[in-house]
């Protein structure tokens, strides 16, 4: 036995890791899905539903990715059923400004502007599903692996700088930080306001400057954190949550790049 005390021992670098994701309640959905390989993967049902002619193969697509994103979040499931429609219906109508006219008279919609023919908003409706489809398709992956196992991932198997990533990752929740507090100034300014739309733009106004000055001087409390961690000055960095490819994490890949080809084959 060692003469050190267990609580004294310094952890080697898998027991560490083990620890780290003990704490991670998210970590056991990536036993199943890779974030490389299905990274790979998405991109073969993103470029099916692309090639698809008409909406079957899109709305399948789309179905499919709703029921993946109920099962693994239903808040973010219920989020994506109320709004997934909404930006299909969008998406399609902006189509309308570039669809030429169709060859054969159609009837005419007439609660929509200009009156265009009915056979042309059919057109935009699927081509507005295919896109919604084509670019959801991914949604069920960031549910099922978390950022620092996707970020540690890509840094251990593929030859990145982890000073870009890192960073990346930085601005991406300093951004987010500050998109939350001018949420909290907005609604501020309202209350204050009292309901007058005159006013309320000054109020607002009036607090978002101390909003972007504490931004700031977060930003320089970060920059002397990130210097007196000694941030790049080693050519790679720990890597805690990385994911080691095992042979199960074949499976969900496989699935996909199966599933997407037998759909094209019967509904494209």
């Amino acid at each position: 036995m060692s003469s050190v005390p267990e609580k004294m021992r310094t952890l080697t670098e898998r027991e560490r890791t083990a620890a780290v994701r003990a704490y991670d309640r998210r970590t056991t959905r990536s036993r199943w899905a890779h974030p490389l390989l299905v990274t790979a993967a998405v991109v073969v049902p993103m470029v099916v539903t692309l090639m698809a002619r008409g909406p079957e193969l899109p709305a399948v697509v789309l179905a499919v990715t709703l029921i993946a994103i109920w099962l693994l979040s239903p808040r973010w499931g219920l989020a994506a059923t109320l709004s997934l429609p909404v930006l299909v219906v969008v998406v399609g109508l902006s189509f309308l400004f570039w669809l030429p006219d169709p060859p054969v008279p159609s009837p005419s919609v007439d609660w929509l502007p200009g009156d265009p023919p009915r056979e042309k908003v059919l057109q935009g409706l699927t081509g507005g599903l295919r896109t919604t489809a084509a670019g959801t398709v991914a949604a069920p992956l960031l549910l099922m692996v978390t950022w620092r196992e996707f970020t540690d991932t890509v840094l251990r198997y593929i030859p990145v700088s982890y000073r870009v990533v890192d960073i990346l990752g930085l601005g991406l929740r300093y951004l987010r930080i500050i998109g939350r507090d001018l949420l909290t100034v907005g609604r501020m300014s309202v209350l204050r306001s009292r309901g007058n739309r005159v006013a309320q733009p000054r109020v607002m106004a009036a607090a978002t400057v101390p909003v972007l000055a504490a931004s700031m001087r977060q930003g320089e409390q970060l920059s002397v954190a990130v210097d007196g961690r000694a941030f790049g000055a080693y050519r790679t960095r720990t890597l805690h949550h990385a994911i080691e490819l095992r042979p199960v994490h074949w499976v969900l890949p496989a699935v996909i790049v199966v599933a997407s080809i037998v759909a094209l084959l019967v509904l494209g």
